[in-house]
């Protein structure tokens, strides 16, 4: 027994010594691992930020661009109907019209796309591909468009105040 017992220590210490080695191997892989790893963020890191900083720069310079010129289409189109036809316009939702403000540009729909077209006809730009009967006839179609939205909103709700649906 003391020999077998002595044999098996010597096994034991055999294999303490490889997973010793086999740890030293693994920890150094790890180490050279976690370095390239460290390397490979910093890189990223330094990509990302100089892309970050490019995509800002693009967007201040494109921002600057597409400003809003007092006398430009936009401006014009949105004088109409805050002047005309006292609407307001919601800057905080996306600058768009609500309730009783669209009701208002509704009703006066046709006066309102009439000004829109010749608004978009003598501010075009000389090399826009769309004539003036072309502008006119696209003003038409999208007041048809209107004109239909409202008729089905205005039966909507009169079938719903009769009762016959909801």
């Amino acid at each position: 027994m003391g020999t077998s017992t002595a044999y098996d220590m010597s096994g034991l210490q055999k294999n303490v010594n490889k997973i010793q080695v086999t740890v030293e191997k693994t920890t150094a892989t790890f180490n050279s691992l976690k370095e390239k790893q460290a390397v490979l963020f910093e890189n990223s890191t330094k990509k990302s930020l100089a892309f970050l900083l490019k995509l800002k720069a693009k967007l201040l310079e494109f921002k600057s661009d597409h400003q809003r010129d007092d006398d430009g289409i936009e401006t014009k189109l949105f004088t109409v109907v805050k002047v005309k036809y006292n609407v307001v316009i919601q800057p905080y939702h996306g600058e768009t019209m609500h309730g009783k403000e669209i009701q208002k540009v509704m009703e006066n729909s046709t006066a309102v796309f009439e000004e829109f077209g010749g608004i978009l006809k003598a501010n075009r730009r000389v090399d826009y591909e769309l004539s003036d009967d072309d502008i006119t006839n696209c003003v038409r179609e999208f007041l048809t468009c209107v004109c239909f939205g409202m008729m089905h909103s205005h039966l909507l709700v009169k079938l719903i105040q009769q009762k016959k649906i909801l």
